[in-house]
């Protein structure tokens, strides 16, 4: 129930006040920033998963994870998953590959942020 109402009014104020995206076969994990002034889902089309931040659109990816904001909504992430490795996109710097990675996590005004990650000396 709690998802169906999250999902609902993360569409609702996107078609009133962002104009309409899609289609999609599934969405999930809308977030937003705390202030309210930063939003995101993931989502699934035919050729992959992609990530919405604030209106654009970041992909195709084998799989994505996310997405995450600073608390005043100045900073964004989010994982995902190609071919040759995962990736961490940071304010739409791609950082990797990596065996594995995750987060990421900001500062409440976005100014500091940090993720995780694993990677062969090979």
């Amino acid at each position: 129930m709690l998802l169906y109402f999250l999902l609902s009014v993360a569409l609702e104020a996107e078609i009133k006040n962002l104009g309409e995206y899609g289609p999609f076969e599934v969405i999930v994990s809308p977030e937003g920033s705390s202030n309210g002034s930063a939003w995101g889902f993931e989502a699934e089309k035919s050729d992959g998963w992609y990530v919405i931040i604030n209106g654009k659109e970041w992909g195709p990816y084998d799989l994505a994870l996310g997405p995450s904001f600073s608390s005043d909504g100045s900073a964004w992430g989010f994982t995902a998953e190609k071919s040759d490795g995962r990736y961490v996109i940071i304010n739409g710097k791609e950082w990797g590959p990596y065996e594995d990675a995750g987060g990421p996590s900001f500062s409440s005004d976005g100014s500091a942020w940090g993720f995780w990650a694993e990677k062969s000396d090979g």
